[in-house]
């Protein structure tokens, strides 16, 4: 289903990256855009960017 989608945004508090998930939704690849919250650090945000996501921090 993501496939058939112009944008993927994912939306997560800073406690969450960089942790291990039990399952995964789809591969960063396919995001577009995070929305964060001002804890991300500045090396997550980098790492972010660098993979072509738009980093949101709201």
């Amino acid at each position: 289903m993501i496939e058939r989608v112009d944008e993927v945004v994912l939306v997560a508090d800073s406690t969450k990256i960089g942790r291990v998930a039990f399952d995964q939704i789809a591969p960063l690849s396919a995001v577009s855009k995070l929305v964060t919250d001002a804890g991300v650090s500045a090396g997550d945000r980098e790492a972010f960017e660098r993979a072509g996501v738009q980093v949101v921090v709201a």
